[in-house]
């Protein structure tokens, strides 16, 4: 056998390609090569003690596709339907492909990496279901769907957001939407233009609402950044039948038994943890099946008979010309306490306390050794299939990656005259 040479040839080097053994074919000399087995790789990521198995791969070759993760081929078998982490243009053909989420993902790099096109990763927040019927005179509701996964043309376009940067890519059409081939999933602005024409119908009262927040969270120009915020992925092959009229839903105007159950599973973008106090997002969360248990509810008011009045109305609450639940007055509403439990006066205290006084007294003081603070009443802990913690505020409709600080205390609201003082005096010799 000859050995390899390079030889200089216009300035560039060029490797002739190595001779074989005469009567030695390229099957025999791939025999003697020894098939090594190829073991799934655990990662796990900074601050999580629980590995992470992100690829479940196979020893052939065939109808190999390439993983962003390793640069490899790699066959996806027995892999989840829905991967922990995706790059946002994944075609979910034949399986959606895992990758790592970077390191960096969480800080302020990963988020200007984000909006300047250089990162594209996205991360499972859930998946909502919906029940789809056919409306009279149309198409069974299978064969609507089917007709909307006609396929998206895969779109690349190189952009340059910051001159003294390197240039992205965005992968997604004007719609939001990356490429797919036919036959595989449907786009999630189709199924809510069929919906909202009367072509299926949708069982849950929130259905529609939430087709419509959920194609314009992917739509690009509903970002500050002029980038998808989420990526919606709506399988056919998940699509199942179900009842036309599940219990607690609107009563379907089909009566062919065409209900089929489709599975709406959400992706989030890094930037979608930028915003503040969003309505759609508020809306997408409140009707998620989360992948992994939320790690840390909210924590529980203590709700005793009421003592106080509230006048709800000019706290911003429900009533007649409050300002409504999602605004500022509103989420202060929802935290007013109008009665709590007892506690006996300080013994060091010489003026006796009234019943209200000393469930205030008892409110200040709970609320001062509250474990995870006032914020444990507003946010709540999630994590990530993948390893890893975000916080949720349900109220406001907000993503956040970083712990909220650590606040203890509240806000002492009652009228003038009712012993505010003496309640305060009482809480420092408690």
């Amino acid at each position: 056998t000859r050995t390899t040479r390079a030889r200089r040839m216009g300035g560039r080097k060029r490797a002739e390609p190595q001779r074989l053994v005469p009567g030695d074919g390229a099957a025999a000399a791939a025999k003697r090569v020894k098939k090594e087995e190829v073991k799934a790789e655990v990662k796990t990521e900074p601050g999580v003690d629980e590995p992470i198995d992100l690829t479940v791969v196979s020893d052939s070759d065939d109808d190999a596709k390439p993983d962003s993760l390793h640069g490899g081929p790699r066959t996806i078998v027995d892999a989840p339907p829905y991967p922990p982490t995706i790059a946002f243009d994944d075609p979910f053909h034949p399986r959606g492909v895992p990758v790592r989420c970077p390191p960096d993902w969480h800080t302020v790099d990963g988020a200007n990496a984000a909006a300047e096109r250089l990162r594209n990763e996205v991360r499972l927040l859930g998946v909502a279901t919906l029940t789809l019927a056919s409306a009279p005179g149309e198409a069974h509701a299978r064969a609507t769907l089917a007709s909307l996964a006609a396929g998206v043309r895969a779109s690349k376009r190189t952009v340059r957001k910051n001159y003294r940067g390197p240039a992205g890519v965005e992968t997604w059409n004007d719609a939001g939407e990356p490429g797919s081939a036919r036959g595989v999933s449907v786009p999630v602005g189709k199924l809510a233009e069929c919906v909202s024409a009367g072509i299926l119908d949708v069982a849950e009262p929130h259905g529609l609402p939430l087709l419509y927040a959920l194609a314009g969270g992917q739509h690009p120009v509903t970002s500050p950044w002029k980038v998808p915020l989420i990526r919606c992925v709506c399988l056919l092959e998940a699509v199942s039948d179900a009842p036309a009229n599940p219990p607690g839903a609107v009563r379907s105007q089909s009566s062919d038994g065409s209900a089929v159950k489709v599975e709406l599973a959400v992706y989030a973008s890094r930037l979608m943890f930028e915003m503040i106090a969003d309505d759609g997002l508020r809306l997408i969360v409140s009707h998620l099946a989360p992948p992994v248990p939320v790690a840390r509810a909210l924590e529980t008011e203590v709700r005793a008979p009421a003592r106080f009045y509230v006048d709800a109305a000019a706290a911003g609450g429900p009533g007649a010309g409050g300002a409504g639940p999602f605004t500022l007055p509103g989420l202060l509403a929802a935290a007013v306490s109008a009665g709590y439990d007892e506690c006996p006066t300080p013994p060091n205290l010489s003026m006796p306390l009234m019943d209200f006084q000393r469930q205030t007294l008892a409110w200040m003081r709970d609320k001062e050794r509250s474990e995870r603070g006032l914020n444990g009443v507003f946010w709540e802990e999630r994590r990530w299939a993948d390893g890893g913690e975000y916080w949720y505020f349900p109220l406001a409709g907000e993503l956040r990656l970083s712990e909220p600080p650590l606040v203890r205390g509240g806000m002492l609201s009652e009228e003038m005259g009712l012993g505010k003082t003496l309640e305060v005096l009482a809480l420092v010799s408690a």
